[in-house]
Order: structure tokens, then C-alpha cells, then sequence
């Protein structure tokens, strides 16, 4: 959140007060600097006060980011669709970025210095240049019962932003002939994330004091393409789009055929601030103008669905950032609700109530884009204050659905 100047001129009130040493005169000046006194403290207080979700109050350390995916039962993974590992891939700001000299039209991209910047999105993919869309907040005004968005989509038209962290992961289930290019939900392997999978985040220096940052933190796995393992090459699995090339043969888009999966780890985890702050804010909303009773209390152990940004946002649309969770439906066109539009969100991992990460055909390379991000419309996207954060992301992918 950009902190807002106060700046009251007093001397140019004063010097228009007669200064006169009478009794009276002096109760006025008095009564005239408290009340100066009390303008001050409540235009503070209004400034400090105004903390939402969706606000950019601080941002995630990239320097001891780490993540690492996992991998078992024959599924090998790659950054570059040329070295392959069946164990564990270490990812990195330079293995994604600088290191990958066999794939240098690469469009990964490490997230900037100063850290995660809350933006959106609800894992729609812009297949003309096979990138998952994103809004930023480029302003907020409160309401009776939340607050009023503005949003612009993130230009990553020729290159990904650095708001976020983003890269493409090969996946290759066995070798052989026996593909099928088109994908089939009854013929293609269920894919499962392992139930260590975890996002956690930690002090980087051993202080103290995590407000929800991990709460807030997304991951996406969109297929955007897959081809035969046994006649592929490095080049031509890198070459893979979201549109089927007949340049390149056996190539198989599916973004058109695949929705997004989109992985909340810590769905049921908020910080006592967070909860405080919503139930005391959020209020069920009855038309564009009119507010009712309270919304549904959160509480520290409850799942929230997100209704992420799925459009830019004008001040005469008139959305609200809790549209959806308070009701209100008006704002569908704009905020839309992420398990309804993905067909498929991830909470934590656990014995069969684990759903789908993804479908793979067998003896294919399948390349995936993975997103890492903070989602501004999580409600625990609140007051972050995340200065030398350390994250760490570990996700396994399995075929055991039923993992003990």
C-alpha cells in the first residue's frame, strides 16, 4: 500500500487568530489546536486503517526462495526437455532464467528484487501467446462493506512480469509408442500432487512473525502441449504451443481441451488479523449501492473460495473485492469464482479427496507452464508485512491417488 501524505498547514490557521492574552481568546486557540489535533489523528487513523487484501503492503524475500518438485513412478521432469532427472528438480532464479543455454527462447521469468507483488488471476490462458492472464490493482476505494477495485491486465504479451514467478516443466511419462495425441480424460493418467507437497514461508533470519503471506500463495499447472516421447527432440518439445503446429509433427495444443489447475495450499489456515479484519469489514451485499448484515465469519480453520479477477476493472463497473463471498453476483463478468471457471483448485493434498493436478498420455512429453504468485482476492492477501521472508515451495506429482 503507497502511504499517503498528511499535511495540515497550521501556522496559516494561526496567524489568522487574534492571539489576543484575554481568557477567551486563548480558549479558542486551544479549542482550535484540539481540534486540529483530533483533524490529524483521524486522517491517520483513516490512512493506517484501510488495509485490504489486494494491496501491495510489503513482498515475499526472493532471496532464499526455494522450490523443488518431486517426482516417482516413472515420471521423469526437465526445465529444458534435454536433461532429465526421475528424483528431484531444484529449482532456481538462475536455472530458470540465465542457465538454460539449450533453450534460449525461453520465456520463464524469476520474480524482481523486491519480492511477490499481489495480483490475480483465475487461470485463463491467452492462447495466441500461450500465457496465463493477470490483473494488477491500480486502485481502491472502501465501501460500506469492502472495497471498490480497479484493475488493469498485465501486459506479458511478448514477456512475463515480474510480479510473479513463472517457467516451463517437461514432463515425460515413459517411453515408447503407444501415444495418443488427443486427449482423452478416460485414456490419459490421473496425475496427483504428493501429500508433502507444501508452501511455507519462514523468517529468513530466524525473526519471528509471519502475517499470512503463505496463506495467499497460489500455484498454477496449465498444459499447454505434449508430443510422442520416442520421436521427440529438445527443440521440438520447446517449440510447443498452445496452438497445434503442423510444422512440427505429432504436436498436440491443449489449452483449448485442458482447463488450469490452480493449487491453494494452505486453504485452511488464516492469521487471528485476518480473520478480526474480515468479519468486522465485510458485509453482504444486496445491490450496487446497499449493503446488509455481515458477511459469513471466517474463522482460523475455514475455507473461503477466491473470486479471482477475470477482466480489467473501471471505477463505473462498481466492483467490490469481496463480490461473490458476500453474495453478490452482479460482478460475475469480472470476478469469477476459481472452482467454478478451472473445474479444478487443489486444497492440501490428503488420501483420496486429492483431485487431479493434471492428465498425462503415456510414452509423451508434455510441456507445462507453472505460475507462482500471491492471489490479491485470497482474503488473507491482508496487512502483509513480509520483508526477508523466506518461501519455500515443494510439490511432488505422483499417479497414487491413494498415497499412504
Amino acid at each position: 500500500m503507497n502511504n499517503t501524505n498528511v499535511s495540515v498547514d497550521v501556522n496559516s490557521n494561526l496567524n489568522n487568530i487574534n492571539t489576543s492574552k484575554s481568557s477567551s481568546s486563548k480558549r479558542k486557540i486551544k479549542k482550535m489546536m484540539f481540534l486540529l489535533f483530533i483533524i490529524i489523528i483521524t486522517t491517520i487513523a483513516l490512512i493506517v486503517g484501510t488495509y485490504a487484501w489486494f494491496i501491495g503492503t510489503g513482498s515475499a524475500s526472493v532471496n532464499e526462495f526455494e522450490i523443488s518438485v518431486k517426482t516417482a513412478d516413472g515420471i521423469e521432469l526437465s526445465l529444458d526437455a534435454n536433461t532429465w532427472t526421475s528424483t528431484t528438480l531444484s529449482i532456481t532464479s538462475s536455472g530458470v532464467t540465465t542457465d538454460l543455454s539449450s533453450y534460449s527462447n525461453h520465456k520463464n521469468k524469476w520474480v524482481k528484487t523486491a519480492g511477490l507483488s499481489p495480483v490475480s488471476s483465475a487461470g485463463v490462458v491467452d492462447s495466441t501467446h500461450s500465457r496465463m492472464k493477470f490483473y494488477r490493482k491500480t486502485a481502491l476505494a472502501g465501501t460500506a462493506g469492502g472495497y471498490r477495485v480497479i484493475a488493469d491486465q498485465i501486459d506479458n504479451s511478448s514477456n512475463e512480469s515480474d510480479d510473479y514467478i513463472t517457467f516451463d516443466l517437461f514432463v515425460r511419462n515413459g517411453r515408447g509408442s503407444s501415444y495418443t495425441s488427443s486427449f482423452s480424460a478416460d485414456d490419459d493418467e490421473g496425475i496427483y500432487l504428493s501429500k508433502t507437497s507444501s508452501v511455507i514461508v519462514t523468517p529468513a533470519h530466524g525473526v519471528a512473525g509471519d502475517k499470512g503471506l503463505q496463506n495467499s500463495i497460489r500455484v498454477a499447472f496449465r498444459q499447454i502441449g505434449r508430443i510422442a516421447s520416442d520421436s521427440a527432440t529438445a527443440l521440438s518439445a520447446q517449440a510447443i504451443t498452445c496452438n497445434a503446429d503442423s510444422a512440427l509433427e505429432n504436436v498436440t495444443g491443449l489449452c483449448g481441451v485442458t482447463s488450469t489447475t490452480i493449487w491453494e495450499p494452505n486453504e485452511k489456515a488464516h492469521s487471528s488479523s485476518v480473520v478480526d479484519y474480515f468479519n468486522a469489514r465485510c458485509k453482504k451485499r444486496l445491490n450496487e449501492t446497499t449493503y446488509g448484515s455481515s458477511c459469513n465469519n471466517l474463522t482460523s480453520t475455514s475455507f473461503f473460495e477466491t473470486y479471482a479477477l477475470n477482466s480489467a476493472i473501471s471505477a463505473t463497473n462498481n466492483v467490490d473485492i469481496y463480490d461473490g463471498i458476500n453474495g453478490y453476483s452482479g460482478s460475475s463478468s469480472f470476478i469469477t469464482n476459481v472452482n467454478t471457471l478451472t473445474d479444478s483448485e487443489i486444497k492440501t493434498p490428503t488420501y483420496d479427496e486429492r483431485p487431479e493436478a493434471f492428465r498425462l498420455a503415456p510414452n509423451s512429453i508434455t510441456k507445462i507452464r507453472v505460475y507462482i504468485w500471491l492471489e490479491g482476492q485470497d482474503v488473507d492477501n491482508y496487512d502483509i508485512v513480509t520483508e526477508d521472508m523466506s518461501v519455500r515451495i515443494n510439490f511432488g506429482i505422483t499417479k497414487d491417488r491413494f498415497e499412504s
